[in-house]
């Protein structure tokens, strides 16, 4: 028996094998980036545009359009814009009127600077988000609360327009003569859908 357990190791030495290495070396891993500019019918691409909308003689039943475009200047495709209206300055004669309460919004996008083309109306879930859930609403209800999401993807290079109406309501009264506001709006590119 020992001859056989022997022979077996004896054997067991003799096999051989080759190997051999190879290797992927220098790969490399980086980020994209998220990049939203915009420009409106002033001024060209850029991260801050100024003037896009806005009126001196808006009087009660009149309205005003205006536009920015949205460009996803980055490599990584953007889910949604967040977007936030900050009063800056309110010259209402010292009777504490507000004309953001009788500015009356429509917020469409599109494919071109009119939001005509491939038209999506984001009034009602915004009115439903920032508003009392009733149309119509207002830049008022807009500066108290940011909206959070325009959903109007934009996948890296593209371009979409974000076209907004102004309408002063028709049952402003004579307190809101003259008065003037300085609005921002800020504009938040959401890689997902899930951010806040």
């Amino acid at each position: 028996m020992s001859a056989v357990a022997a022979t077996l190791l004896i054997g067991a030495g003799t096999y051989a094998y080759f190997s051999d290495i190879a290797t992927s070396s220098s790969n490399a891993f980086s980020s994209g980036v998220l990049n939203l500019q915009l420009d409106d019918i002033s001024e060209g691409i850029s991260e801050n545009v100024s003037a896009s909308f806005g009126a001196g003689t808006l009087s009660p039943g009149n309205s005003v359009n205006g536009f920015v475009s949205l460009h996803n200047g980055g490599t990584v495709d953007i889910a949604e814009v967040k977007m936030a209206a900050n009063q800056t300055s309110n010259a209402n004669g010292g009777d504490g009127s507000d004309i953001a309460s009788v500015l009356d919004l429509t917020v469409l996008s599109g494919d071109d600077n009119t939001c005509t083309t491939s038209q999506f109306d984001h009034t009602i879930s915004i009115a439903g988000s920032v508003g009392d859930d009733v149309l119509p609403v207002t830049l008022a209800e807009l500066n108290a609360e940011d909206f959070d999401s325009l959903s109007i993807p934009l996948t890296a290079g593209s371009t979409k327009y974000l076209c907004v109406t102004f309408t002063m309501k028709t049952g402003a009264g004579d307190e809101y003569q003259g008065d003037s506001i300085l609005e921002d709006f800020v504009f938040t590119a959401h890689q997902h859908a899930s951010q806040i």
